[in-house]
């Protein structure tokens, strides 16, 4: 979902050398185990001949009018599964003073319309800190497991059943709309220590286009700091008609470091 991504990003840049100059019960396993698992996802979902016949989408990002990088992500539905692989990164200048990267892939299964993740894994790199998670669900119960060092105010995985992962809250949000039920989007988000809700609301049609209003809220997961800085963002997505549906192609952001555009291109 592109409000947590922009703001994770963000979040992770802040903590890093370059960032700075731009003014759980959780079951731990070695870091090795997790990295193979990251590794063979990201390898299969780029070779495989099917997948690459899956839908490609990608988005420009943009800060403060400044070109800052670039989201590509590729969905695949067959039957009653799904998968979704997502890239971000920076670009162009920022790639210089203001590194990161952020790799998702999700498996999951779809019931009468709705999503259900079967596994999440994540990796993230702001050029001074590398993080990989990896979550896996049983139940809709879901189990972390990360070479991270937990936070005494990250959310415990057994309190966030029936949660979406980022990955699949991307393609909920970005998913094309229709004009009978448009903009009817609610659902909670946990990534692994932070629980987030994402709603969207309102919906506008304008020649040929589709405005739905958004709200990106803060739960669960956070540091005192983080929320006395800010708990609810507001964005919105605009969509082209294309034949009965409408296809997301412009999304706005109010971030703690400003604005935030992304553009299909």
């Amino acid at each position: 979902m592109l409000t947590f991504l922009t703001l994770y990003c963000l979040d992770l840049l802040k903590n890093s050398p370059q960032g700075r100059h731009l003014k759980k019960n959780i079951n731990i396993i070695p870091s090795l185990k997790i990295k193979v698992v990251s590794a063979f996802s990201f390898l299969f979902l780029f070779c495989s001949p099917i997948l690459n016949a899956s839908e490609k989408n990608h988005f420009n990002l943009y800060l403060s009018g400044i070109k800052a990088g670039e989201l590509t992500y590729i969905k695949k539905l067959k039957n009653s599964e799904y998968s979704i692989l997502g890239v971000m990164r920076s670009t162009g200048i920022f790639s210089v003073f203001a590194k990161y990267r952020f790799e998702g892939y999700t498996t999951g299964e779809i019931k009468n319309g709705d999503l259900y993740p079967k596994s999440y894994t994540e990796k993230s790199d702001t050029g001074k800190r590398t993080t990989d998670r990896k979550i896996l669900y049983k139940n809709g119960i879901p189990s972390v497991i990360s070479d991270e060092k937990r936070k005494p105010y990250w959310l415990q995985p057994s309190t966030q059943k029936n949660s979406l992962d980022p990955m699949s809250a991307l393609i909920t949000v970005l998913g094309d709309q229709t004009s009978e039920t448009p903009c009817e989007t609610a659902f909670i988000v946990y990534d692994g220590a932070r629980q987030f809700s994402i709603r969207l609301f309102e919906p506008s049609f304008s020649k040929g286009k589709l405005r739905c209003n958004g709200l990106f809220t803060r739960l669960g997961g956070y540091s005192k700091k983080q929320l006395s800085k800010g708990k609810k963002f507001p964005f919105f997505i605009e969509f082209k008609n294309k034949g009965k549906l409408y296809e997301a192609h412009l999304f706005i952001v109010t971030t703690l470091r400003g604005r935030v555009k992304f553009v299909r291109d």
